[in-house]
């Protein structure tokens, strides 16, 4: 590629981070946060989303447990739910329709940031 027709630019980017009364989100705090599940139903049941579940944004952190989290309200309580479906088994109906509730949570929903 020829130089000549490369430049560099400056750009502004904006991002969103989690505050609890003010301050930063840590780690530790998210770590508190009760987990709860975006998909529900016991292993007979058949799957459903948890339409009690007010999506705020994902957070991508690995705890050993997860790497994608959904920071989502639910009865006035604010909650994490795992997005990664390890623990379900990879072809289960649960799994499959997480792996919907992933896409459409990365394709419309914000990312936000927790202080490290």
């Amino acid at each position: 590629m020829d130089a000549n027709r490369a430049n560099q630019v400056e750009l502004t980017i904006q991002i969103k981070a989690l505050r609890l009364d003010g301050k930063k989100m840590t780690i530790s705090v998210f770590r508190q946060l009760k987990r709860s599940s975006a998909v529900i139903g016991g292993p007979n049941d058949v799957p459903r989303l948890n339409d009690t579940l007010n999506r705020w944004g994902y957070v991508r952190h690995d705890d050993g447990g997860g790497r994608l989290w959904l920071i989502a309200e639910t009865r006035g309580e604010l909650v994490r739910c795992n997005l990664h479906s390890a623990d379900i088994g990879y072809e289960s109906p649960k799994s499959k329709l997480l792996d919907k509730v992933r896409a459409d949570v990365l394709a419309n929903c914000e990312q936000l940031f927790i202080a490290a």
